[in-house]
């Protein structure tokens, strides 16, 4: 999972939010591949769900980080974003054959960072997010689902920010 640097668009220097709220990414249309025996919507609520666990758990690191409450607050760092494909891959082509990019994962996605007290339509950071499962095979390429991309996009999204807020 890579940010594209030059998809990076907004502050150059961040301060330190007293808490960090997420809204579940708007899933997108496009999404393909294994479901696990599970429908098309389940699973896109799953790895939604699973996806605001990961990302609450990196943000974690920066500032208090929970579900976005009703009201919307009025200080704080919103994260959101978009998914414009994901690919969950096949997790028995991964298994049986494994290797060259065969049953691969991948998400392709722009992040989104408000800071309330500013703006909440205008972000103060953006960033393109692309990457996947590509050769992984075996045993781990066999996971059934899209921890590893949410995962990696959590933490990508946590190390921008910190670096943003750097001195």
């Amino acid at each position: 999972m890579t940010v594209k640097d030059d998809t990076v668009q907004g502050a150059s220097r961040l301060q330190r939010p007293s808490a960090i709220y997420i809204r579940t990414f708007e899933p997108g249309n496009n999404w393909e591949g294994d479901f696990g025996g599970k429908s098309r919507e389940d699973f896109i609520r799953q790895e939604l769900a699973l996806f605001d666990q990961r990302l609450q758990s990196q943000l974690q690191e920066i500032a208090p980080a929970s579900a976005v409450p009703a009201p919307q607050p009025a200080s704080g760092f919103l994260v959101t974003g978009q998914l414009t494909r994901v690919h969950a891959g096949s997790g028995a082509a991964r298994y049986f054959v494994g290797g060259f990019g065969v049953g691969a994962r991948e998400v392709v996605g722009r992040v989104l960072v408000f800071d309330l007290a500013q703006s909440s339509t205008a972000p103060v950071l953006s960033f393109n997010i692309e990457g996947g499962s590509r050769g992984e095979g075996g045993i781990i390429g066999g996971v059934e689902n899209l921890d590893a991309e949410w995962t990696r996009i959590a933490r990508e999204t946590r190390n921008l920010l910190l670096k943003k807020m750097q001195p």
